[in-house]
């Protein structure tokens, strides 16, 4: 009985064992996930172009990443001066955007006035016409 007792305390501390195991193990995982994610946002940026990249010793999959502050600082001023650069385009594009609205929007008066215009002229050539029949004797002879 005593023997039983302690092979079954001993299978419980395994099994706790290996649930703090498997606990670890998820954990690590999702870290190795963020740092897999993380390294390729920096990819996408272009980052890994003056860095030193060396292999985990405790998952092989998983990477570790080290990079000087210069490297870095440099990249941060790229990309400043690259935004800058998008800024003053769209700031640029904004103001040619504007001026050809109001071209725009003067072209549509215009044609506004000159609509109104012809429909008025349209009236006026009407009234002329009527006022020459009133005005013009009838010839007796159709002619």
């Amino acid at each position: 009985m005593v023997v039983f007792w302690f092979e079954f305390r001993a299978q419980v501390q395994e099994n706790i064992d290996m649930i703090r195991l498997q606990r670890e193990v998820k954990e690590k995982s999702g870290k190795l996930e963020q740092v897999q994610a993380r390294y390729a946002d920096l990819e996408d940026v272009g980052l890994f172009n003056h860095q030193r990249v060396t292999r985990c010793p405790v998952f092989s999959c998983s990477q570790h990443f080290t990079f000087s502050l210069t490297s870095l600082f440099l990249i941060l001023f790229a990309r400043s001066q690259k935004l800058r650069t998008v800024k003053n385009s769209h700031d640029q594009l904004l103001r040619e955007m504007e001026k050809l609205n109001a071209q725009l929007k003067e072209e549509q008066d215009k044609v506004l006035v000159a609509n109104n215009e012809l429909k008025s002229g349209s009236a006026h050539q009407r009234r002329i016409v009527e006022v020459r029949t009133s005005v013009e004797p009838e010839d007796p002879t159709g002619q």
